[in-house]
């Protein structure tokens, strides 16, 4: 499938998009927040966070709500594939 050949190149699995996307409109994001994005029909898993936060799409910064952002991988690939918004903060 088209879609997934160009998440594959770059660097995404499928949903992550949706996550980095997410956090592009809604940053910072509760972990809890990140996760109905990425999958709301099973349980909880703080591994898919993590698998965003490890290649660095997601870093998770000092903040009351355990908020999340669009990490310095993440924000290359969301300006690459034009997702960026033209008065993002970074």
């Amino acid at each position: 499938m088209l879609a997934d050949q160009l998440l594959r190149d770059l660097g995404l699995h499928r949903g992550q998009e949706l996550g980095l996307m997410h956090l592009r409109d809604s940053s910072p994001a509760c972990q809890t927040e990140l996760f109905e994005v990425l999958d709301s029909n099973s349980r909880p898993s703080p591994g898919m966070v993590r698998r965003l936060e490890k290649p660095g799409l997601v870093e998770r910064a000092p903040d009351p709500r355990d908020g999340r952002h669009p990490g310095g991988r993440g924000r290359q690939i969301l300006t690459a594939a034009e997702w960026e918004p033209p008065n993002s903060v970074h």
